[in-house]
Formats: structure tokens, sequence, C-alpha cells
């Protein structure tokens, strides 16, 4: 394969240099950094690690690059040499001067030295954060309140669901009747009037209760909606105060009790929606779609204004809300995270 050192090298130091500029002296990651250590034995550490930058050395220089810039890093037979996936595909051959890493864990801290590790995947860089609104990792068990790691503090309240600790990556939220969701109050930043998209992984154990991943208002009057239905994903918005809506149903068909990357996206001119990485192309749409104040629920719906009754049986991990459509390579690299695991 070859690698485009010159032109991935040119975008790595005019990237770096911005972080240097801002980075403090303690290098710690940001908050929505994430590391999944594929070690040698085949076991998995998840967590958000102590440092914001990788230092190595290529033919030409020694620079520091930020995890927010990376996507994967290869480690080859050699601890010490290793190859760099960045965020916009371009590829670095690269020397490696990593002291053991500490993770913060759901364990609890871990270090882990680089000889043991195969392949790290770097999980909610700048690519994957641009343009996100709202975004539960479901890591922990924080009692009634689910935190938002986006910048705009959207604040999620457990209603009767459950932590577990058996999520896709780390924990998640089990959902198992009717008034068992996730509610997040009406913020503007997500009254969405044009382009959006939606992603979350979710496990749906039993189909036909409503098989609801989210909705942002009650039904017949949503401005959007990721389900199930008919046993098959959809994404829905409507206009014109819910006289009329468009939507994007899934070629592929759910398949109960097995963990799905679904993602809905409004691009300004058709909804798409993607199954595993894999698109079906929606109807198109022009003007704008309804907005409201209604809470956004996680996990069930309110059947016209009755109670929270069209629900999911089910789990969902990972939920994000962006106000910008994601494109088809962001998502398949979204998808393309290591398979199941709960850290160690």
């Amino acid at each position: 394969m070859k690698y485009r050192t010159g032109m991935a090298l040119v975008a790595a130091m005019a990237l770096v240099s911005t972080v240097w500029a801002s980075a403090d002296s303690t290098n710690q990651a940001p908050a929505q950094i994430r590391l999944e250590f594929d070690l040698v034995d085949g076991s998995r550490i998840i967590g958000v690690p102590d440092i914001a930058s990788v230092p190595v050395q290529t033919a030409y220089a020694k620079m520091d690059i930020p995890l927010g810039q990376i996507s994967t890093i290869e480690i080859g037979e050699k601890s010490d040499a290793a190859v760099l996936e960045m965020q916009n595909g371009d590829k670095i051959s690269v020397a490696l001067n990593l002291a053991p890493m500490v993770l913060e864990t759901i364990f609890g801290q871990v270090a882990v030295d680089v000889q043991h590790v195969r392949r790290i995947h770097v999980r909610g860089g700048a690519v994957d954060m641009q343009g996100v609104v709202l975004h539960y990792s479901f890591d922990r068990d924080d009692g009634k309140n689910v935190p938002d790691r986006s910048e705009q503090g959207n604040t999620g309240t457990v209603c009767n669901s459950k932590w577990t600790p058996n999520g896709r990556f780390g924990g998640a939220y089990e959902f198992s009747g009717p008034e068992q969701y996730i509610g997040v109050d009406d913020h503007r930043s997500m009254e969405l009037p044009a382009e959006m998209s939606v992603a979350a992984w979710v496990k749906i154990d039993r189909t036909g209760n409503g098989d609801v991943i989210c909705a942002k208002g009650f039904g017949g009057g949503e401005s959007w909606l990721l389900d199930g239905y008919g046993g098959r994903f959809r994404f829905v918005r409507r206009q014109n105060e819910g006289a009329s809506y468009v939507e994007a149903t899934s070629a592929q068909a759910v398949q109960p009790g097995v963990w799905t990357h679904v993602v809905g996206v409004a691009d300004g001119e058709r909804l798409r929606i993607y199954v595993n990485a894999v698109e079906t192309i929606g109807q198109s749409y022009s003007g704008p779609f309804d907005t409201n104040d209604h809470k956004l629920s996680i996990g069930s719906r309110q059947s016209r204004q009755g109670g929270y009754d069209l629900h999911l049986v089910g789990t969902i991990d990972e939920f994000k809300v962006y106000n910008r459509p994601l494109s088809a390579r962001e998502i398949k690299t979204m998808y393309e995270s290591p398979s199941q695991g709960t850290g160690l």
C-alpha cells in the first residue's frame, strides 16, 4: 500500500501547530476522546486517555500529533513502529515514542504499555464531534441524570430505564416497557429545521412494540423520529405542522438480539438511512421541516398525546445528534469501531 507520507506530514504539521499554541502543559485529552486498545492477547481495553497527542518520529521530523486528528494506530511487530490512519484518510508511517498510557475505564485507572497493543482506535475525534449537539456515551451509571458530552449541556433524565455495563462500547441503557425512556428537555440546539443526523447503536430484543429509538415529539407530530417499523429501520421528518412527512426505510431487516448501528441523515435534498454503514436512499424533500418544543425521548415516544407507550424492548448505546449531515465515509468510520466489548 502506498502511503501519502509527504501530504499527510504537511497536514499533520499544520494541525499540530495549532494544538501546540493552545494545549496546556498537562497534555490532558479532551473529554470527548476515548481510546480502544486491541491487545495482542485478543482482549480489549476502552477508556479516556491521560494524553492529548501522540509523540512520533517520521522520516522528516519529530512531532506531536493530536489524538483528535487520528482514526487508528496500527502497531507493527516492533512496538516502536506504527502506521497512523488520519481522520482525513491519509496514512503516516512513524516511529512511536510512547510511555505507558493511563486510561480511565469503568473499572478504574489502567496503565497500558504499547508493547502489549496491536491496534488503537480513537473515538470522538475532531471529525466525529464536529456539529454534535447531543452525545450520550452511557458509559457510567449517573443515577437519574445522563451527562451530555457535547458542548450544549443537554443533560438527559432517566425515566424508569435501567443502566447496564454490557453495552456496545462500555455501558448502555436497557428499555423493556411503557414509560421507560430517557427524556431531554427542548433546547435551541435541537431545533433542526434543515440538515441533521441522528446515530445510535441499538439492540432490539423483541419487535412490534413501537420499536422507538428516539422521537422529538408525540406520534403524528414528530419533528424527527428514528424507529423500527414493519421489521425495518426508519427515519422520519415532518413538514407543514405534521400534515406531511418524508421518510427513509432501510433495505435491511431488523435482526432481534443483534447490535446494529443506525444513522438517519437529512442532507438538504433527501433523507437517507444507514444500517451498519449500508445506505438506503429515502424520499426527496424541499423546504424546512417542522420544529417543536416537545422533549426528545430516547427508547419510547407518546402515541398522539397519551403516555409513552410506543417503546423499545432492547438496549441503546452511543446516542448522538448532529446539526449537519454526516458523510458516508464518517458513518463507515463510526461503524468500523471494534466489535462489541465491555472494557476489560
